[in-house]
């Protein structure tokens, strides 16, 4: 098993819908945000014209009607790494302070 994704960032518990949207385009990898070339692209991210399979995750939870901060921050997650054949199993912790919240992910290949 190799740890394939680590990262931590943190938000305002205060920070808009579009700013949390913004934080969670730093959790990536190379095939996920088009890098790669578009090879990668699931079939809804083609027929949508988007050029990642992270801009149409991005845009679908920017559409959304939620307004939950860990919802749609475990529906990022949940809609980018439940596709992605390359992660075997991944784990996303957030953790509240008073004023902020700490997103931690880890993914792991086999």
């Amino acid at each position: 098993m190799n740890i394939a994704i680590f990262r931590t960032e943190t938000i305002e518990k205060s920070a808009s819908k579009e700013q949390l949207l913004e934080m969670l385009s730093c959790f990536e990898d190379a095939d996920f945000n088009g890098y790669n070339g578009t090879e990668y692209n699931w079939e809804e991210t083609t027929k949508g014209f988007y050029p990642s399979n992270q801009e149409y995750v991005l845009d679908v939870l920017r559409k959304s009607e939620e307004t939950n901060k860990q919802t749609l921050i475990h529906k990022y997650f949940d809609m980018w790494l439940d596709r992605d054949c390359y992660y075997d199993l991944y784990k996303v912790n957030i953790t509240e302070t008073d004023t902020l919240l700490i997103v931690s992910v880890v993914a792991i290949t086999d």
